[in-house]
């Protein structure tokens, strides 16, 4: 017996409770089938979103309408295997070419062996006033240049001396500002 990796396309939105109701169903299944299933697995991601000033993590699913799940289905006559995977609530079907582990490393984002940092949802863009709240240039207020989503930082101009300036910081080192932009 040698279980591969599938996926499962189950409802958008539904994919929690798809994988309890698969759990359940391959609980009550005879010991024989049950001997055939692996884990079942939602891939998930953490996001850190700044709201008014304060960080709240929470996590997201990676790749919503989609479940994988290890499972052996070569030598299912019968196709009980398959039958109990497509009965259960809220799947949609099975894809049945298992991935590659490669491909599964990549999904489930354990490519990399350090664990990865957490995504910041912002809401600023170019133009728009903000307060510093970290680092060396904490208290100032100034005006967004540039948002780079990828590095998670913003480049900010500020009043240094007297004389503009543009700064490089982190997300989280800032916070939307009450002052309007006067450009």
């Amino acid at each position: 017996m040698s279980k591969k990796w599938y996926v499962i396309q189950t409802l958008s939105g539904s994919e929690k409770r798809a994988q309890k109701s698969l759990i359940k169903a391959i609980e009550h299944a005879p010991q024989y089938i049950q001997d055939r299933f692996g884990e079942v697995l939602i891939p998930e991601e953490e996001l850190t979103e700044i709201r008014n000033g304060e960080k709240k993590t929470s996590r997201r699913i990676k790749i919503p309408g989609y479940i994988f799940l290890e499972v052996d289905l070569s030598d299912d006559p019968d196709n009980e295997v398959e039958i109990l995977i497509k009965n259960t609530n809220r799947i949609v079907e099975i894809k049945k070419t298992p991935l590659r582990p490669i491909e599964l490393d990549r999904l489930l984002g354990r490519a990399k062996k350090e664990k990865a940092p957490s995504k910041v949802l912002v809401k600023f863009s170019v133009g728009d006033s903000v307060k510093i709240t970290g680092g060396a240039f904490s208290g100032m207020t100034g005006i967004v240049e540039d948002v780079n989503t990828t590095r998670q930082r913003l480049r900010v101009r500020v009043s240094i001396f007297g004389r503009m300036t543009s700064v490089d910081l982190e997300y989280t080192h800032v916070e939307e500002s009450d002052a309007r932009n006067t450009k």
